[in-house]
């Protein structure tokens, strides 16, 4: 003899059972930096090509972004070119013209909310560098050594000169 009410009791536990398994929402792992390059870039334009590498990337050309953000200024976001081609690196664009100069967090943000919230990668803005002088403005040609000196604003970070002949 077949027990209707037992069979019923069994789809009915079965079907709350698969109702609450689609209604929990899968864990998805945030975002992780592990490094940035160029790690630094001039306030003058927009610096093109920064490459982010990290894991658990998941954004779309509409949901998600990078941002860097500072204390006391306005969050600059960046331009992802192709944000779903890869889960492990993100190349952006950051339009830096007149941002303040210091140090900015680098956040990334999935499409689903979750990012990566620490201040262990970090971008630096420069102030954009200026010549004002250069002299000699001439000197002979092979000539072995020949000092020149160069003054402007922004050049503290300059660690290499060269000179070309146009």
């Amino acid at each position: 003899m077949y027990n209707m009410n037992h069979s019923i009791f069994r789809v009915g536990l079965l079907g709350m059972i698969l109702l609450v398994a689609l209604a929990v929402a899968p864990v998805v792992a945030d975002p992780t930096i592990s490094s940035i390059s160029p790690s630094s870039g001039y306030n003058s334009g927009t610096i093109t090509g920064v490459v982010i590498t990290g894991a658990n990337f998941n954004l779309t050309s509409s949901l998600g972004k990078v941002v860097l953000m500072k204390t006391g200024q306005s969050n600059i976001t960046a331009d992802i070119p192709s944000p779903g081609s890869s889960t492990s690196t993100l190349t952006c664009n950051f339009p830096l013209l007149g941002a303040a100069v210091g140090t900015w967090d680098v956040i990334v943000v999935n499409q689903d909310g979750s990012s990566s919230v620490t201040s262990l990668t970090t971008f630096t803005i420069q102030s954009a560098m200026t010549l004002t002088s250069v002299s000699p403005a001439t000197a002979q040609a092979n000539t072995s050594s020949v000092t020149v000196n160069v003054a402007g604003t922004g050049l503290s970070s300059v660690s290499s000169l060269y000179l070309f002949n146009t």
